[in-house]
């Protein structure tokens, strides 16, 4: 139920939820938060900013935060990072390793990291920002915001708002959340002026493009709808749509490409293309790959991407643009809903955003049948990436000042 697309509900939810992990545990090992003193900060000294992850890898979290992270080191040296879990390494966590002082849990009692040693290590270094780049995804996290071990605490990326405290803050954009939203948080937003996020690219495999449509069996005149949803943003009313996309775009094929059960995913598809007469052959169905760069080649073979709703994707959706694929995005009401917008807002691109359903699958049979208007959405797509007109989605050197300038002004609150 959380993942539908109701504001309200979802609020009292997420509330509930907090308050009961509140109330059951974290009151039983914090009887109350912490009243810590916080000595006064050097008006010309540069600031102390810490970030809580247990994603310090090649993982979602890891791709969207990392280069935010490299420019930030450049405005300050004092960076801390501090994993609450244990990390398989990888050459993503040696990149962040070398942006600030990193610190792994040292015991685990009940299986999980100790909260309390990470408190006690963050008050140690004396931040001046904590940020948690997990947010409600995370439950130590909770425990630890919980306590305030720093004089201003941030959610952001992950997920939602974690409904601890508000004295804490999450950090968002105004596309996300828009001027009325602040009612439905316990948390105070923060709003970035561009985007919640900005990245500087992603890397893939070179591969000839015609090749690979012939190695896939996939005609070079067809139209390819590409899905990459997950099981947790995968729904029937999703698969609904889009076969009623292929439906009425002749040629086209859609490539369904993500981790989940394959089971359940051939499943709906076979059933939805039964119920509007579309043949089964119609949906590819591509297996998972070892490492990102591998599956980043999947945007080579695609004409569109058909974003889920009413969890859109996040560093998908990202990928895609990057690789300037034109996307089709359903927008709703809660931040989940609205991430897909907030990227295309960001690149100034009006084409691609849905409010209905209805709206979605005429928008994917006129990106799927209107070749001209796919290659002038590319082309918009490509100059982002001029130096001369970056767009802000590209551009974490731009972001990581923003970043510092807003957690600057929340120091002197």
């Amino acid at each position: 139920q959380y993942l539908r697309d109701d504001l309200v509900a979802n609020f009292k939810l997420y509330r509930l939820i907090a308050q009961k992990y509140i109330e059951k545990c974290i009151k039983p090992n914090f009887s109350q938060p912490a009243n810590y003193s916080f000595k006064p900060k050097a008006p010309a000294s540069k600031l102390k900013i810490g970030f809580l992850s247990n994603h310090f890898s090649r993982h979602s979290v890891g791709w969207c935060s990392v280069d935010i992270l490299y420019e930030l080191s450049q405005i300050t040296p004092n960076l801390y990072l501090y994993a609450s879990e244990r990390i398989v390494a990888d050459d993503r966590t040696q990149q962040f390793e070398s942006l600030g002082k990193m610190t792994f849990p040292k015991t685990h009692p009940n299986g999980l990291a100790n909260s309390a040693e990470i408190i006690a290590q963050i008050q140690q270094d004396e931040l001046d920002i904590l940020v948690d780049l997990d947010s409600l995804s995370v439950p130590i996290h909770a425990d630890i915001l919980y306590q305030k071990p720093a004089p201003v605490c941030v959610s952001w990326l992950g997920f939602d708002a974690p409904y601890i405290s508000s004295e804490n803050y999450f950090l968002t954009d105004w596309h996300s959340h828009p001027a009325d939203r602040e009612k439905y948080y316990d948390e105070q937003l923060i709003r970035m002026p561009d985007s919640f996020v900005a990245v500087s690219g992603f890397q893939r495999y070179a591969v000839d493009t015609v090749l690979l449509r012939k190695s896939n069996r996939i005609g070079l005149d067809q139209i390819v709808y590409l899905c990459v949803s997950p099981g947790r943003k995968f729904n029937r009313e999703l698969v609904k749509a889009q076969v009623a996309i292929l439906k009425q775009v002749p040629n086209s094929i859609l490539i369904h490409k993500a981790l989940g059960d394959a089971a359940v995913f051939e499943a709906a598809y076979h059933q939805a293309c039964e119920a509007e007469g579309v043949g089964r052959h119609r949906i590819k169905f591509l297996p998972r790959v070892a490492t990102e760069e591998e599956h980043r080649i999947v945007y080579l073979l695609a004409d569109v991407l058909l974003d889920s709703y009413p969890y859109n994707g996040g560093t998908h959706t990202l990928e895609a643009l990057w690789f300037d694929l034109p996307v089709v995005t359903r927008t709703g009401e809660q931040f989940l809903s609205r991430m897909g917008y907030s990227f295309l807002q960001a690149l100034g691109i009006e084409t691609g955003v849905a409010w209905s359903w209805a709206e979605y699958v005429e928008l994917g049979v006129k990106l799927g049948k209107d070749g001209d208007l796919r290659k002038a959405i590319k082309a918009q797509l490509v100059k982002s990436k001029d130096a001369a007109s970056l767009s802000p989605l590209w551009n974490p050197k731009k972001f990581a000042g923003d970043m510092y300038a807003v957690f600057a002004k929340l120091c002197k609150i």
